[in-house]
């Protein structure tokens, strides 16, 4: 090189120069890192050092310490995989404990550059026969038979299947594909479809991960066996409080009640914090009978996760909700609105005080399941002020041929291990007090067609009947009612009446007697029956005199254990047409104890009346 080429290299731009150099730099750089991809690919095996490898990183990723009896393969470039069989995850830091988690054989591949650059790619994803004990990765026993990639009609899958405890799983998560086919590496993509069956249940959706860094699941769909128990969307996220956030919308199957929960969830304490609200525009009855999807759903969920213990345990969960629920229907029938506090708190479950609206009437109230005493107690005392005969017939969908209000209080009361058994036991009283009113006569017929003419075989259907006033007093046992106090006051007859109401089996037996207050009615007829469930009740006549039937009730005559209620219970002035009719229970007369008269002596055979042939 002569002493001019160092002066002609300075006289070129600058920018020349630093691409050379820059050329230079890249090269050495790629001859650099061929020759480590070179040394990566040709480093693996099965040697005991990577076995070690394997088990500390397994070690020091989960709680336990790992042990690998069998390294077939691994290696580094250009996919790092792993191919091991007779995995344990024991417990204790010397892995000496027990091996709580089991699996038979695992192959994994992951794109060199991908774990890298893009972490979440896969080439391969196997595992054969995972066996975790209760407490590990469930609180119930996992068994999965297989997990392996797989496609369905152009969409791969993350194939799952095994069970929990003894229920089958089998599930499909949906994964992207990059490459050409038989070099495809996979993905779990910010949008993928669900499909997870477990037993009975089904749970169908698409999930995505939220720019937020939440999730969400949408056209979700729940089934239990073929019936769709909820469809809706839903979206959780996480704070950097480590608190969840859940909203959604949810409509429960088949007749689309609407819950639309608003939630805060902290799992990270001692106790379950729950918190937020949950609103509903349109809550129908029949989608939390017993029987009905949603309601069986979540007694499978409970069945599988649950603890296993019926013993009713809230020590674990702190709970400050707000339900709202702007519609109630019943069928066709619109029963109205309810608002309430429900709360969690030392072990006691408090919902109220109860707002809203039934049938027109004022609803207010308290129920209150307290878990910290052995037996649990469960305490409710919920009453109706200005229940709308008028409003209920409209609903139903008829002429308001019946006009009134009534009072209505129910108040019970249970102990119980079980919430089942607190269900079953409630006791107490339900009373019903209606004041002045006015129906068509033939509206008695709506039980069974023949309640008019069974009582007043000759008053006109068309005819008017004013009432007075209306009591029920009904005594609860066990969920079975019975009552000496049925009364009803017309202008024209009285009613008495006694009956029993079993409220599991819906089935009532009921007798009314009538006495007129117009001997110019004409013919009236003695008592009826009234049997069967309230959907459709039979009337049938009664041969025995009720009077004689109630420890000695006379029809006309105050019996006071009939009338044993106090009208303040009700909120009731004294003003109510029903207090000429009522005797409050402070001042009942003292009951009187029938004094039994001494049997008198068998005679002896020689006092026996000489028989004549």
């Amino acid at each position: 090189m002569s002493e001019d080429q160092p002066q002609e290299e300075m006289k070129k731009p600058l920018w020349l120069r630093a691409l050379k150099r820059s050329i230079k730099i890249s090269i050495i750089l790629a001859v650099i890192v061929f020759g480590l991809l070179t040394v990566l690919s040709r480093i693996g095996g099965n040697s005991e050092t990577f076995k070690l490898a394997v088990q500390d990183f397994l070690t020091d990723s989960t709680p336990y310490t790992a042990y690998i009896h069998t390294l077939n393969n691994m290696t580094i470039f250009p996919s790092i995989s792993v191919y091991v069989e007779g995995v344990e995850l024991r417990e204790g830091d010397a892995g000496t404990g027990e091996a709580v988690i089991r699996i038979e054989a695992a192959k994994i591949s992951l794109p060199f550059f991908d774990v890298l650059f893009r972490p979440g790619h896969f080439k391969n994803f196997e595992i054969q026969n995972l066996k975790a004990m209760p407490g590990t990765i469930l609180e119930q026993a996992l068994a999965l038979d297989s997990v392996s990639v797989g496609s369905e009609d152009g969409q791969a899958y993350l194939n799952i299947e095994g069970r929990i405890d003894e229920n089958p799983l089998s599930a499909k998560i949906g994964l992207e594909t990059k490459g050409k086919p038989g070099k495809y590496i996979y993905a779990v993509g910010r949008t993928r479809p669900l499909d997870i069956t477990l037993s009975a249940l089904r749970l169908e959706g698409m999930l995505t991960n939220a720019l937020t860094g939440g999730y969400k699941l949408e056209n979700a769909a729940l089934s239990i066996g073929e019936e769709k128990a909820l469809r809706g969307n839903f979206y959780i996220d996480r704070d950097s409080a480590g608190q969840f956030h859940l909203k959604g919308q949810a409509r429960l199957e088949p007749d689309k009640s609407q819950l639309d929960p608003n939630l805060k969830l902290d799992f990270s304490g001692e106790q379950d914090v729950i918190s937020g609200d949950i609103k509903s525009d349109m809550l129908l009855l029949s989608d939390f009978d017993d029987k009905s999807p949603f309601m069986r759903t979540l007694d499978k969920v409970d069945a599988i996760f649950g603890s296993g213990e019926d013993a009713l345990d809230l020590s674990n969960f702190s709970v400050d909700l707000q339900f709202e629920a702007g519609q109630i229907k019943s069928g066709a029938l619109d029963v109205g609105s309810l608002s309430a506090p429900v709360s969690i708190k030392d072990s006691a479950l408090h919902i109220g005080p109860l707002e809203g609206k039934i049938i027109n009437g004022d609803l207010s109230g308290d129920i209150h399941l307290d878990a910290s005493t052995q037996p649990p107690s469960l305490k409710n005392k919920i009453i109706i002020k200005n229940f709308d005969y008028a409003a209920l017939q409209k609903r139903l969908g008829g002429e308001a041929e019946i006009e009134g209000a009534a009072h209505i209080m129910v108040d019970l009361k249970s102990q119980g291990k079980t919430l089942n058994t607190l269900v079953d036991a409630l006791s107490g009283k339900v009373n019903f007090v209606g004041g002045a009113g006015r129906m068509r006569s033939g509206l008695l017929n709506i039980w069974g067609g023949g309640l008019l003419n069974a009582i007043l075989p000759s008053f006109e259907e068309t005819n008017d009947l004013k009432v007075n006033c209306v009591v029920a007093n009904l005594d609860i046992e066990n969920l079975k009612g019975h009552s000496d106090a049925i009364f009803v006051d017309t202008e024209l007859v009285t009613l008495h009446g006694k009956g029993t109401y079993d409220f599991k089996a819906d089935n009532l037996e009921m007798v009314l007697e009538p006495k007129p207050k117009d001997v110019a009615i004409g013919d009236l007829s003695s008592a009826v029956n009234i049997s069967g469930p309230l959907s459709d009740l039979t009337v049938t006549p009664n041969v025995f005199d009720l009077g004689k039937k109630v420890g000695g009730l006379l029809l006309g005559a105050v019996n006071p254990a009939f009338y044993a209620l106090t009208l303040a219970d009700l909120g009731l002035n004294d003003d109510h047409p029903c207090k000429a009719f009522v005797i409050e229970k402070e001042v009942l007369p003292p009951l009187e104890v029938p004094v039994e008269e001494p049997l008198l002596p068998m005679p002896t055979p020689e006092e026996q009346p000489a028989v004549n042939p």
